[in-house]
């Protein structure tokens, strides 16, 4: 008991009190926005449980994987599966070629296969264009959350850290300090050539990926000259309804919001029917769609047990930490 007491008090030591603090208090916002909403969003159990449902039938079903991979080529998706992270980093790296600046969104798969190290070792420079993504790559912090990767700072230190970087005074005022890091991106959407984004479902039957976000970066990212989407193996659902539904489901969990802001629904590169109704592809950007499938795992997850299987229901939310008393103790 000694020991495990030391090596609490040593832990304690390292964790700085004020994230904590900052960290509970924005999990109070969210509790208190889904106690607000919950009237409106219906019943979350039912809900729930029909989202685990689909999940059941969907995670380990290698026909509907391979309906999904058929219906992405059909739709000029270049369709690429990576057995490890490394074999992954390895895949983007290749597609992205000779450019050396790459503009990329919120995605945990990429930061599971540690991705952005891998790039920049590799001589290419990734913006991260989510605002908390952007804020801790400037700091140099670990994400602490999966939906808010700067739970852990407050606005003043925010600020400082947007003062230093971009080398004049950024007033402690939210408002502030997303159009100083909204100016920090700009440039490099413009410049960029390439975008790198998550994707929260795929869809079989419509050969789709799905991409939830608030701000609004993800569509930008995504009309680069090419788009490269990194997701993993087991987040194909059937249809774009049920997607959708677990899609508002996350949402909810992880903001306490009805619906998010926007949805990108991309379904291949742009097109069009307006000249004599033949259908023309390369209206506008992207000119190329490539999404790389990670494993990492999941297979030998699902072969182990059903109970195994189920860690691979999550659906990224992080409902979970808001009450996990270990991570509101010691944080990430």
């Amino acid at each position: 008991m000694g020991l495990i007491q030391k090596q609490y008090d040593d832990l304690r030591k390292k964790i700085k009190k004020s994230h904590l603090e900052n960290q509970w208090r924005a999990f109070k916002e969210t509790r208190n926005r889904q106690r607000q909403n919950l009237p409106l969003f219906g019943d979350l159990k039912k809900i729930s449980e029909e989202v685990k449902r689909i999940r059941s039938r969907s995670v380990g079903n290698w026909d509907l994987f391979e309906e999904a991979m058929s219906r992405l080529e059909k739709n000029r998706f270049k369709v690429l599966q990576a057995q490890d992270g490394q074999e992954a980093c390895e895949l983007i790296l290749g597609e992205i070629g000779d450019e050396k600046l790459v503009v990329k969104s919120k995605s945990n798969i990429s930061k599971e296969i540690g991705l952005t190290h891998f790039l920049n070792e590799h001589g290419v420079k990734v913006i991260e264009t989510d605002i908390g993504d952007r804020i801790i790559q400037i700091a140099g912090h670990r994400a602490s959350h999966a939906t808010a990767p700067a739970v852990h700072l407050s606005r003043y230190e925010i600020a400082e850290i947007l003062s230093q970087h971009l080398k004049r005074k950024v007033p402690p005022v939210p408002e502030e300090e997303m159009q100083a890091v909204r100016s920090d991106i700009e440039s490099y959407l413009q410049k960029a050539k390439v975008g790198i984004t998550g994707a929260n479902a795929i869809s079989a039957k419509e050969g789709a990926a799905l991409i939830l976000h608030n701000e609004g970066n993800i569509t930008r990212v995504r009309m680069r000259e090419k788009h490269i989407l990194i997701t993993a193996i087991d987040k194909v659902f059937p249809t774009i309804e049920d997607a959708l539904l677990m899609l508002r489901l996350e949402t909810f969990l992880a903001t306490g919001a009805l619906f998010p802001s926007f949805i990108d629904i991309v379904a291949g590169r742009s097109k069009s029917s307006d000249i004599e109704k033949q259908l023309f592809y390369g209206m506008h950007q992207p000119e190329e769609v490539v999404i790389v499938f990670l494993d990492n795992g999941r297979r030998q997850i699902l072969n182990t047990s059903k109970d195994s299987s189920e860690l691979l229901y999550c659906i990224g939310c992080g409902n979970c930490l808001l009450d996990c008393p270990v991570y509101n103790t010691v944080g990430p």
